[in-house]
């Protein structure tokens, strides 16, 4: 469990969220402890955690060279988990659903944002 310390040196997770749930979600969804990671990870750039209730962002993300769009795709997609929660379809854990793909393209700078994701290390 992370400490719900949601603002960055140059991200506000609380902002982001709070945007994207009224955007997107209608305002629907419960909000979760956020935070930062406490390392930057290699792989990974978010995660839902829902025996934890939280989400958490990878810290690499919380720089100035990042923009706000990354980061909030990073956040959708995650708050994405809480709406599609993970099941098990034909013996297999299924995260990321054909209705949970088709509506993570539903944001607005979907492509833009993996573009820079495909290039960021």
């Amino acid at each position: 469990k992370i400490p719900h310390q949601p603002g960055g040196a140059h991200h506000d997770l609380s902002a982001v969220h709070e945007r994207l749930n009224r955007d997107y979600f209608s305002g629907e969804l419960e909000r979760p402890r956020l935070g930062w990671s406490r390392r930057g990870w290699s792989s990974m750039l978010g995660s839902y955690d829902p025996a934890l209730d939280q989400i958490v962002i990878n810290r690499k993300l919380d720089h100035e060279r990042v923009p706000e769009y990354v980061v909030a795709y990073v956040m959708y997609h995650e708050m994405l988990h809480q709406k599609h929660p993970v099941r098990f379809a034909r013996c297999r854990r299924e995260s990321h659903s054909a209705g949970f793909r088709a509506e993570e393209k539903l944001f607005k700078e979907y492509s833009q944002a993996m573009k820079f994701l495909k290039r960021f290390n």
